[in-house]
């Protein structure tokens, strides 16, 4: 393990830990996940930041707001990392509101998506940004009317913040989907990793079997993803390197650091958190030390959807458990 990653790592155990200190009451899902957001950046966990923008959130919102449901925690993670949380917040809402007006349905990934507006997109070009999420949300329910739901506004955000042209990227996902479809189990899953490939530069083909081989690989270093919210992480992998007996070993190195910690509780956590989040560290530092290599120049148009990507597989991964896990309780 390098000692950059070796440093995320430390930094995303001692977020967690600060997490579960400070918010005794929420998930351990959301302590991870705030976690990582943090530490994504190189940031410490400031608990006090994060309640001043859960107190944010309460004071512009209704009793019943999705931007209080089960994501509440990882939301005024996201906003408390802003240097302008009130300002993010109204902007974020701003959004919100044009994007129901659009015909989104009200939805914690609603609120998500709308977040990653706020962020990403210049609040001249909220409109244009929102229609883009549209078409592209309605061209993935004309392709997969049973698959596409509430769980692909934030995929259809991330696309519509790129400079894709839509057609192209449909086809491009329609292939991607193609040919994994009959790999994995779960085909909604299979859905949401042909999202993240459209942002590769290369053939359906090149990216599709890059992404079986990763797979097949962390499956023999007994670091194997879990088949369903996990498996974009895969694609994200497949996009940022062909050196996949490396990036694969650096995976199942960060798992087992993080198994010597025991950063994670239950069995099922354990197995699955740990491998998600190992992947996503690992990941997001070979995307910082891409941006900062001036000789990769064919990967620098790509590597801020790719980021944008590497956020939102993420959140919605853990957003899918969390409502999984309140909706059992």
């Amino acid at each position: 393990m390098t000692e950059q990653l070796q440093q995320k790592t430390a930094l995303f155990i001692e977020n967690i830990q600060k997490m579960k200190e400070s918010f005794k009451w929420d998930s351990s899902l959301l302590h991870q996940l705030v976690a990582f957001i943090y530490a994504e950046k190189d940031k410490e966990v400031d608990s006090v930041e994060i309640k001043h923008a859960k107190d944010i959130i309460k004071s512009n919102t209704g009793l019943f707001s999705m931007f209080k449901d089960s994501t509440f925690l990882a939301i005024a993670g996201m906003i408390a990392m802003d240097d302008t949380p009130e300002e993010y917040f109204k902007n974020t809402m701003n959004v919100y509101n044009r994007m129901k007006k659009a015909g989104f349905s009200g939805s914690n990934y609603l609120a998500i998506s709308s977040l990653i507006i706020a962020k990403k997109a210049s609040e001249f070009n909220y409109d244009n940004v929102i229609e883009n999420t549209k078409n592209y949300y309605d061209r993935m329910k004309k392709e997969h009317r049973i698959l596409t739901s509430y769980d692909d506004y934030c995929f259809a955000t991330m696309l519509g913040i790129s400079e894709l042209g839509i057609d192209s990227a449909i086809r491009e996902m329609e292939e991607c989907y193609r040919n994994l479809k009959g790999h994995f189990f779960s085909s909604n899953s299979v859905q949401s990793l042909s999202h993240v490939l459209a942002f590769g530069e290369e053939t359906a083909a090149i990216k599709c079997e890059r992404v079986l081989k990763i797979a097949e690989m962390l499956k023999t270093k007994k670091c194997k993803l879990g088949y369903d919210g996990e498996l974009t992480a895969l694609g994200i992998l497949a996009l940022i390197t062909d050196d996949i007996e490396k990036i694969t070993d650096e995976i199942a190195k960060v798992s087992d650091y993080l198994h010597d910690k025991k950063v994670f509780g239950s069995f099922f956590e354990s197995s699955t958190g740990r491998n998600r989040y190992a992947a996503a560290l690992v990941s997001s530092t070979y995307v910082q030390n891409l941006k900062e290599d001036i000789l990769s120049v064919t990967l620098q148009n790509s590597l801020t959807n790719i980021l944008i990507a590497q956020e939102t597989a993420v959140i919605v991964a853990i957003t899918a458990s969390t409502a999984a896990t309140s909706a059992s309780n």
